[in-house]
């Protein structure tokens, strides 16, 4: 039995891609459970998971308030510290069904590792899936040795870039040699669209979870807000959802009012790109933006921030341009994307050629198959160690025997 935790708190989220794309041949090795603080049932796709009988599992307080004040009454005793109903519960779940294999997809590199010392615990071999790091959100002091281990700990790990690996293991303070690289899936075909004509108005648009501490959004707002852009004729379009959308909206309409347009969400997305001219992410940090290879899997050039692993998506001046995290940097390349935007249908071919190089065709099987040979390791091991300890007991019974 495998046991896939999700730890981001949205409903949904690109990291939650790989995993969900792997479920067909995980499934083939046995049943499925899918655990998940809140699992929000009105989203399609966790109706899909339940209507084809994948067990979903919610960690939050089933049993209201009265949990709540019993726990903080002990904590305030000093019988339990920093406790967490859904930690708890995923003990119980532990416990109850003794998973074969646990795969822990981490929003970012640590918010899943409370998880991972309870399997570390109980002797539950774990895989960890780290989505995204931060450079500016490290783990607390009292908190980095365990999660030292529960990183040690694991089977593998798997990031979605490199920079994402070395921050890890400088936030740590450790060499992760278990460190596998892995990418998520291209939702989109990998085909050159129609480039669409440059006729005095130039469209960017900014696909990305309306979240300014990740996304940057309100960086891009005030560079559009300067005199210059303001007359050229450059428009950016913001797709996507998030708990940062009346602030952006109300930004937008103080700073630049006629030059941006806030569309929601999204579903065929192919569709959307056959009306822009390329991508922009202001992104603070990122994993592997899933944004940025769509767009270039459609023939679209990609102006992004360096951070995550957008420079080892992205090489400067040939499939888009890169620029430093920060409203300064965010202007200087988007003059330098501007200065050659006639040569920007050239740069979306190379980034279609970019994404056929750099992404394999079905990175989710890839990533199955990892788990599936870690679970066929772990059972050897478990039948070899089953085997020496008998192989003991009957030599010391033997040795017995030939004493008495």
């Amino acid at each position: 039995m495998v046991c896939i935790v999700s730890c981001i708190e949205e409903d949904w989220g690109g990291s939650e891609e790989l995993w969900a794309r792997a479920l067909p041949y995980l499934g083939q090795q046995g049943p499925i459970s899918i655990v998940k603080e809140h699992i929000p049932l009105a989203h399609p796709l966790w109706q899909a998971f339940a209507h084809s009988g994948i067990d979903l599992v919610e960690l939050e307080d089933k049993y209201g308030t009265f949990y709540h004040l019993f726990w903080q009454a002990r904590q305030a005793c000093g019988f339990a510290q920093d406790f967490q109903v859904h930690l708890w519960n995923f003990k119980k779940l532990l416990k109850r069904k003794k998973p074969n294999m646990v795969v822990i997809s981490q929003g970012i590199n640590f918010d899943g590792l409370a998880y991972a010392e309870a399997c570390l615990k109980r002797r539950i071999p774990y895989i960890l899936v780290c989505q995204k790091v931060v450079d500016f959100h490290w783990p607390k002091d009292v908190e980095r040795k365990t999660m030292q281990k529960s990183l040690l700990g694991a089977r593998k790990i798997f990031f979605v870039s490199e920079h994402n690996r070395r921050m890890t293991e400088m936030q740590f303070a450790t060499v992760l040699p278990h460190a596998v690289m892995v990418h998520n899936p291209v939702k989109v075909g990998r085909r050159v669209l129609p480039y669409p004509a440059i006729d005095g108005e130039v469209r960017l648009l900014c696909l990305a979870r309306l979240f300014m501490l990740d996304k940057g959004q309100d960086m891009l707002l005030q560079v559009l807000s300067k005199e210059k852009w303001r007359r050229r004729g450059l428009r950016v379009d913001f797709v996507g959802q998030g708990a940062d959308e009346l602030p952006l909206k109300q930004m937008a309409a103080e700073y630049c009012p006629d030059q941006v347009a806030f569309l929601g969400s999204y579903n065929d997305i192919e569709a959307l790109w056959a009306n822009y001219h390329a991508l922009i992410l202001p992104s603070r940090s990122e994993g592997m933006p899933l944004s940025a290879q769509e767009a270039m899997a459609l023939g679209r050039p990609v102006l992004c921030t360096n951070v995550g692993g957008n420079a080892e998506l992205v090489q400067d001046g040939i499939q888009g341009f890169v620029g430093s995290a920060d409203i300064t940097g965010i202007d200087q390349m988007l003059e330098r994307a501007w200065a050659r935007k006639a040569d920007w249908e050239e740069m979306g071919r190379a980034a279609h050629q970019r994404i056929k190089d750099f992404v394999p065709p079905h990175p989710e099987k890839i990533f199955a198959q990892h788990v599936l040979q870690l679970m066929a390791d772990t059972r050897l091991t478990k039948v070899r160690g089953a085997v020496r300890r008998k192989d003991f007991s009957k030599s010391l019974n033997e040795s017995s025997a030939q004493e008495n």
